[in-house]
């Protein structure tokens, strides 16, 4: 007699088939069990005993190959050493195992992570390590501090993205609105208005210090071009020497005219105009004095 898995037998006698009323259909429990790729059947556990039936584990396969790696898995992991997870009464040596154990480096500068930032991304290295300190006192592991330094990262380089676009757009709206306000004022004559301030800005600020600047509402201000425009007009084209810086002076007024030049520039840089104003009438007296 031979016998296959699970106790079916082939000589047509005792058989551990399900009580179906004593039809099978002609099926053996085997068949009824598992398909011919090992998946197990719907209800294939009404073939088993009873006893067999209610133990859980069965539920968590959906293959017989599945339910025997399973199972070898298992077996591989009995008689190894289970690590005492550290409490109270754990030594600072016995915690120390542990962690490192788990992957924490045995120094905080054993965190080694590849942060993948802009060239001109902000960082602060002093704050980083101060981190890594942090984070070994509380036992991250190495590859814990990497998704965590990771996730910043990426999610700081996404807003300063998102920052330097709405400042960008707010600078476009700025100078628009800039540009509107001078072409209400001035019509046709905008694009000469600004050329004057433009020259005007070039003699009172020889260093270009404002022009370099990357303060792009100071250099679109409506406000500013116009000042500038009025100072353009009362020194005159012939004194500004086409946007040149030097102007023929007495030499007794030199002094005096630079550092009226200088309370002027800074007046600007500050949009000050209440400065720029006493800094003009100051400039006409000179004016006068020297010109008549």
């Amino acid at each position: 007699m031979s016998e296959d898995i699970l106790g079916n037998n082939n000589n047509g006698g005792n058989s551990n088939q399900p009580d179906n009323g004593g039809d099978t259909g002609g099926e053996n429990t085997l068949d009824y069990i598992v398909d011919s790729e090992g998946k197990f059947a719907e209800n294939f556990k009404d073939a088993l005993p009873e006893e067999i039936r209610r133990i859980s584990v069965l539920d968590k396969y959906e293959s017989f190959p599945e339910m025997v790696k399973g199972f070898n898995h298992l077996s591989s992991q009995l008689g190894k050493k289970v690590e005492k997870i550290p409490d109270a009464e754990s030594s600072e040596d016995e915690i120390n195992e542990f962690y490192t154990k788990l992957g924490r480096p045995e120094k905080p500068d054993g965190y080694k992570v590849e942060r993948e930032l802009p060239e001109d991304f902000p960082t602060d290295e002093k704050q980083f390590e101060e981190f890594k300190q942090v984070a070994h006192e509380n036992n991250l592991t190495a590859k814990q501090l990497e998704n965590i330094v990771k996730w910043h990262d990426k999610t700081q380089v996404a807003q300063m993205e998102e920052m330097k676009q709405q400042q960008e757009e707010q600078i476009k709206e700025y100078v628009e609105k800039n540009r509107q306000q001078l072409e209400k004022e001035f019509g046709r004559k905008t694009e000469g208005v600004m050329d004057r301030a433009k020259k005007t800005l070039n003699y009172l600020d020889p260093e270009g210090e404002i022009d370099k600047s990357e303060n792009q509402y100071l250099k679109n201000n409506a406000f500013l071009v116009k000042l500038l425009n009025n100072v353009g007009t009362i020194i005159s084209e012939d004194r500004i020497k086409g946007g040149g810086t030097d102007i023929v002076t007495d030499s007794g007024l030199d002094e005096q005219i630079d550092e009226i030049n200088k309370k002027m520039r800074r007046a600007i840089r500050e949009g000050d105009e209440k400065a720029m104003e006493e800094a003009t009438k100051e400039r006409d007296r000179v004016y006068e004095a020297r010109w008549g």
